[in-house]
């Protein structure tokens, strides 16, 4: 729905100016205008994206008290939806941030907060000129688009990159639907070394990205023919001067999104295949490759082994860190700039939503010591249970991936206990950390803010938390609302950082 506050501000003090309204019966409008975004769903899924704050085309910032007004209606509604993304920049003000923390404390966590530094320079990388990169918008989730100039289908590839570690164990055939899916790279039983099981998971990847975008311009080829859409082209500045329909390239860019999943699954699996089959000997890598596929039968104290080792991504440690470093900066170079079917280019992502349920249904147990057919890591998360460092760890080792190759948009979901930011001691803290992360040049962050026990009360009666928000991804809902298997998920979660 683009800038809410930069949109109307004017129409806002024009108002209050004349005395036509009150700031509390302007909020009260506002209170009617959001709930309409409520009832189209009904609190279940997706909603509409308003974008507030961050730097205006002259680079000041584009703060103003409509923000204010806005987020203070929002947080007295309590309802999940509309979605409300906050732009932060260096020069953001405080009091926009601890509006929008205390909101977020208090169970409203249908924000998305992203970096404008790292969000503009990604954008400067694609040739967006600087005056159109300050002008984005965050569509879907947290992807970045030019306002006014972009139809970035920005949700079009989700890649389980887990896959190409499976496909690297079992020269290219898939082990749940025994298939051929990717290139012979060779069988287990023929590494002889760490770097030859790597290069055939380079290779895997590389096959894996590439299918995914060949599918992709399949499905844009026709496009023109099948889904001309008149009344969003006349939402756009160059279809409008140009007499072209979007399906027909009329925008000034059109990229498509290719998004990267289970990046710490992946990492933790290639670490584990690292250390206990190359650089100890534990086991051999066809005796891994067999325990996989019968789900670790028969090897459980190698799993436990595996599972409680320290070389997991989220404790800002070097091996996992780096890895992650090296992987996503090769996906990066493979995705962006090839060229799309609708006149733009493909843009990388790193983010899962919640396809990480259903890709983990696809996908056989992981050297990670990870069951068959369980969850897998979520955007940009550490495995659950293995960050064992803190926050500020798991934010170290998010932060060593460069999002500036991401224009697509990434997120961090961190989940907090209530206690961490109780008081005016936690709202500073809370502030800090969104301000740290962004500082590292994290991209964007959402928030749950919970208590297990809370939570399972919720199981037990929830017609007594039929209002509690849960952040599912770039969407809130309330928790008595998702499946049982999503509630175990975030209690799960919850009892990790209570812990």
């Amino acid at each position: 729905m683009g800038h809410f506050d930069r949109l109307h501000e004017r129409f806002y003090r024009s108002d209050l100016e004349r005395g036509l309204f009150t700031r509390e019966q302007l909020k009260e409008l506002m209170k009617f205008y959001f709930i309409k975004f409520y009832a189209r769903t009904d609190g279940l899924k997706y909603g509409k994206n308003h974008v507030f704050g961050g730097i205006a085309p002259d680079g000041s910032d584009a703060t103003n008290e409509l923000t204010y007004t806005a987020l203070e209606a929002y947080e007295e509604m309590q309802t999940v939806d509309p979605k409300f993304s906050i732009r932060v920049h260096s020069g953001t003000p405080e009091r926009l941030l601890r509006q929008v923390a205390s909101a977020i404390r208090r169970g409203c966590s249908s924000f998305v907060l992203v970096n404008d530094e790292v969000a503009i320079e990604s954008l400067l990388k694609r040739g967006v000129p600087v005056e159109e990169a300050r002008s984005y918008i965050l569509m879907g989730c947290y992807e970045p688009a030019i306002l006014g100039k972009e139809v970035p289908c920005s949700g079009s590839q989700w890649i389980n990159i887990a896959k190409a570690l499976e496909w690297a164990l079992y020269d290219g055939r898939d082990p749940l639907s025994d298939r051929q899916m990717g290139p012979q790279t060779g069988r287990a039983d023929e590494f002889a070394s760490w770097d030859d099981f790597r290069a055939a998971f380079d290779t895997q990847l590389e096959h894996l990205l590439r299918s995914a975008m060949a599918t992709q311009l399949q499905f844009e080829r026709p496009w023109a023919e099948m889904n001309s859409s008149p009344l969003m082209s006349g939402t756009m500045v160059e279809t409008v001067e140009d007499g072209r329909d979007i399906s027909c390239a009329g925008a000034k860019y059109n990229n498509t999104g290719v998004c990267l999943a289970s990046i710490a699954s992946t990492i933790d699996s290639l670490l584990a295949i690292r250390e206990q089959v190359f650089a100890r000997g534990t086991i051999s890598l066809p005796a891994l490759a067999e325990a996989l596929e019968r789900d670790w039968a028969g090897e459980e104290l190698l799993r436990l082994k595996i599972m409680h080792g320290r070389e997991k991504f989220g404790n800002n440690r070097e091996a996992p860190d780096a890895l992650a470093r090296e992987i996503t900066d090769r996906a990066a170079a493979i995705i962006n700039g090839t060229p799309n079917e609708r006149g733009g280019r493909f843009c990388a992502a790193i983010n899962s939503i919640n396809h990480c349920i259903r890709f983990g249904e696809a996908t056989g147990a992981l050297p990670d010591g990870r069951h068959a057919r369980e969850p897998l890591s979520k955007n940009l998360c550490a495995v659950t249970g293995m960050d064992r460092e803190g926050v500020t760890a798991l934010i170290g080792s998010v932060t060593r991936i460069d999002f500036t190759q991401f224009p697509n948009g990434s997120v961090l979901d961190l989940v907090l206990h209530p206690s961490a930011v109780q008081g005016e001691a936690g709202l500073d803290a809370l502030v800090g950390l969104i301000r740290g992360y962004f500082a590292e040049g994290g991209f964007g962050v959402q928030f749950n803010i919970f208590d297990a026990g809370v939570l399972r009360e919720a199981q037990r009666e929830p017609e007594r938390y039929a209002t509690l928000q849960v952040r599912v991804c770039g969407w809130n809902v309330h928790f008595v609302n998702v499946s049982e298997l999503e509630q175990e998920i975030f209690i799960e979660q919850a009892e990790h950082v209570g812990a």
